[in-house]
């Protein structure tokens, strides 16, 4: 999947959350319903013949977070792999970032999606902090890609297109990454 169409695909679905995710951008609860919710429509989008299923979002049984992963697109009426998984992670702390990483490479899926933030703690402070932890992990899993959408926790987003840059992308393929 192209990580730009991800991201774009995930800045659109945060647009229409409207002025409220500009507000709870800097508080930890409802920036994560937001960025939960976005990533809901983000997979719902890439996937459209898929079935999302996330906390707030539950299958037709009511299962929620299958796998412990923030998201799962399930192929409608398959047992194969899920189209999408994808994990949002809100502390910038590097060993919460990997164990999101590996959760997601440890998963057979053609689509991987983490979202990540920089610039809280000492480990992982900048960009290249966030992205040397991520390939850490995908290094270690060579056959995997992964699709990081970075954010910077330090920003202070007055206006919708501030927090719209708050955000890039970066791909991970295996032992390799494309900025």
């Amino acid at each position: 999947m192209d990580k730009a169409v991800v991201l774009q695909t995930f800045l659109d679905q945060l647009r229409r959350l409207g002025p409220s995710a500009v507000r709870n951008y800097q508080d930890a609860r409802p920036w994560t319903v937001d960025a939960t919710r976005a990533l809901v429509q983000t997979g719902s989008a890439l996937v459209p013949n898929g079935t999302p299923v996330a906390k707030g979002s539950p299958d037709r049984w009511g299962r929620k977070e299958y796998l412990t992963l923030d998201l799962v697109v399930l192929q409608d009426e398959s047992w194969g792999p899920p189209a999408l998984v994808a994990e949002h992670e809100n502390h910038c702390h590097a060993n919460r970032v990997r164990y999101n990483a590996w959760k997601l490479v440890s998963i057979d899926s053609p689509v991987r999606i983490l979202v990540a933030y920089y610039g809280q703690w000492k480990s992982v402070a900048t960009l290249g902090d966030l992205v040397t932890v991520v390939s850490e992990v995908t290094g270690a899993n060579s056959r995997k890609e992964l699709i990081l959408i970075a954010g910077d926790w330090l920003a202070t987003p007055k206006t919708m297109n501030d927090l719209l840059k708050c955000f890039s992308v970066v791909m991970f393929r295996g032992k390799s990454t494309e900025s």
